[in-house]
């Protein structure tokens, strides 16, 4: 999995053509970074499948195959209740896991409290 508008990550915006998934979190590409917006409204137009995440409503979201909306400052919440059903239902990749990442043992092992994705409901 690569990321782009991370000033960390090397992967151009051009990469968003190549995406099957295309997830925009907290972030506002068709007024901050225009030219990775038009590379993502390409891709969608080609089949990718862009799925917005943010509290605010936006351009992109028109293009967008799943919006989902959260409470502001809940964004933390929403990932770990993400991470949280990722893990319990196992819809990981074990071998991408084991290719290319640290510490998700640890991850995995630490205490779920089963409350956390009806609690997630409420903020999304």
């Amino acid at each position: 999995m690569e990321t782009i508008g991370s000033g960390a990550v090397t992967a151009p915006f051009s990469e968003a053509e190549n995406a099957e998934v295309i997830i925009v979190i907290g972030a506002n590409p068709t007024v901050n970074h225009p030219v990775a917006a038009t590379f993502i409204k390409n891709a969608v137009k080609a089949g990718s499948t862009l799925i917005v995440m943010d509290p605010r409503g936006q351009a992109l979201t028109r293009h967008a195959t799943h919006m989902i909306q959260f409470k502001p400052s809940s964004d933390v919440a929403m990932l770990n209740g993400m991470i949280n059903t990722i893990i319990s239902e196992e819809l990981y990749d074990q071998q991408y896991i084991d290719g290319y990442t640290e510490g998700f043992e640890e991850l995995k092992n630490k205490p779920r409290n089963s409350h956390r994705n009806a609690w997630l409901q409420s903020v999304v």
